[in-house]
Order: C-alpha cells, then structure tokens, then sequence
C-alpha cells in the first residue's frame, strides 16, 4: 500500500479550479492512499478564509468547501495523521541537515 502525503496547495487543486486542477484531479484518483495531517486541515481553512477576504470566494462557497473537506476526512479519502510537536522539530532538523542551494 503506497501512502501519498497531500500539502495544502496540492490540496486546494482538488477543491477549487486552479491551474494544473484538472491533472492534479487525475493523479489523485490513482493514489491507493492520501494522507494529510493536522497542520493541512488548519492552512486549509486558511487558504479558504484568504480567498473570502479576496473575494474569489463568498461565504457559502467556503462553507461548503469546508464542509465537503470533513467529509472527506470523515469518510476516509483523506487519511488525517495527527501532528506532534516532535514531528514539527524533526521535520526542522531534517530541512537543517539539507545542503543550502542558492
């Protein structure tokens, strides 16, 4: 079984019509599992509160985004990972071990 793990700009292609939705659309379909964690459910809906306050979204439309987003959580097409703060400082560590590339 192949995890994919789904950031939140990846994730938006699924809910809104954006460039590259449409191949994004099809990638996801043949993912055996899509994970994301609890920091993606947060930006998430911060990415939906940006767009309202830019008017590209009214308020129902960011509910039933919201809405259909839990759903998804709910019924399993979106496998959430809690996140711990010692995932945060791994993942910190790790960016740190990177070489720097200018």
């Amino acid at each position: 079984m192949a995890l994919s793990y789904i950031d939140t700009s990846a994730l938006a292609k699924w809910y809104l019509p954006e460039i590259g939705s449409e191949i994004f659309s099809e990638w996801i379909q043949r993912q055996d599992d899509t994970c994301i964690s609890s920091l993606t459910i947060t930006e998430f809906r911060c990415l939906l509160a940006r767009r309202r306050r830019m008017e590209m979204l009214n308020a129902l439309e960011v509910q039933q985004l919201f809405a259909k987003f839990k759903q998804d959580i709910e019924d399993a097409h979106l496998i959430h990972y809690p996140i711990e703060s010692r995932h945060i400082l791994n993942a910190s560590l790790m960016i740190e071990s990177l070489p720097l590339y200018l």
